[in-house]
């Protein structure tokens, strides 16, 4: 099944500290670049950039129309605000269509474990995305892990059981674990962890007779010492 394909209008910028005054517009600064390719300052319509980046995440690839040509570009950096999330700036990456890249894939957390559902356990999730080498068309917008494999305390899952197409490498180490079922706390655990910790508590007599004591001792001292 053919990829939908993600198209963006795009203006050069020309100049450079106006940014703010872009915002206002609904604008958003933008730069394009990428091996051999010469940097270029856009601008994009902040309402379109959203709608198509909800598809597109890091791994889709977007056809940004810019003047009379058309540049394919994966997202790779974003800048929000800190108060209102919206985008302030967006880095494209351009790519060529017929040379392999690498890129950091989300995991797609699917199904239910037995473990989990029947046993009581809890989920524990080792890694959230891995790494892939692809033609830039085939890289995939997410790869599913499939958690009904984890059917007891010890079942593990790795890099290694990940289903991808014959297209995509995975560069990952394919030993390493993306998820795992942790056993529920025993009776004598919880009673553990609800213990309240005790503190030792000198009494106020006691530690009076502590100081006199010891100042007592570095009195001797001091006259042994003469």
């Amino acid at each position: 099944m053919d990829k939908e394909k993600l198209m963006l209008k795009a203006a050069v910028r020309e100049e450079k500290g106006k940014a703010r005054a872009l915002r206002r517009q609904g604008l958003v600064p933008a730069v394009i670049y990428g091996k051999g390719a010469k940097t270029i300052n856009i601008t994009i319509d902040g309402h379109d950039f959203s709608k198509v980046y909800k598809k597109s995440g890091h791994t889709g690839i977007i056809q940004v129309k810019v003047s009379d040509k058309t540049k394919n570009v994966l997202v790779h950096e974003l800048d929000h605000d800190g108060v209102s999330n919206h985008v302030m700036h967006v880095d494209f990456y351009a790519v060529k269509m017929n040379e392999k890249i690498t890129a950091f894939v989300p995991l797609n957390f699917v199904g239910e474990s037995p473990a989990v559902e029947e046993l009581d356990g809890t989920l524990i999730r080792q890694k959230d995305e891995v790494e892939v080498e692809a033609f830039p068309a085939e890289l995939p917008n997410h790869i599913d892990v499939d958690l009904s494999m984890l059917v007891d305390f010890e079942s593990v899952l790795h890099v290694k059981n990940l289903a991808v197409s014959a297209e995509v490498k995975i560069l990952t180490d394919p030993e390493e674990p993306i998820a795992m079922i942790e056993p529920p706390r025993s009776d004598d655990e919880l009673a553990g962890l609800e213990e309240p910790v005790e503190e030792e508590v000198v009494a106020e007599g006691e530690t009076e007779a502590a100081a006199g004591v010891e100042g007592e001792e570095k009195e001797e001292t001091q006259i042994e010492e003469k």
